[in-house]
């Protein structure tokens, strides 16, 4: 969720800085339960998952569509490993 926010993040400071909207946002994710949580097909009783889906939905404001796609981790997927380990050094610090 974490790597979502930012991701959305980056999308919007991207976008203003080249002055374009973009058609379409999508994020894949490798954690079914996320997208799940996203696109409203589950919910959660978690205090901080809830915090962190308020979040997304805050950052999605002003995109016109945001899509979410599960995609398979740990198989090789060279964009996921690189947004694994951009969400392991956010979260380092």
């Amino acid at each position: 969720m974490i790597g979502i926010c930012y991701g959305l993040e980056q999308v919007k400071i991207t976008c203003k800085s080249l002055d374009i909207v973009p058609e379409e946002v999508r994020i894949c994710c490798d954690n079914q339960s996320v997208v799940d949580l996203c696109t409203g097909f589950s919910e959660t009783d978690s205090n901080r998952m809830s915090r962190l889906l308020s979040e997304v939905e805050k950052m999605e404001r002003g995109l016109e569509n945001v899509h979410y796609q599960w995609v398979r981790g740990h198989s090789s997927n060279k964009f996921n490993q690189l947004a694994d380990y951009i969400a392991y050094n956010i979260l380092k610090g």
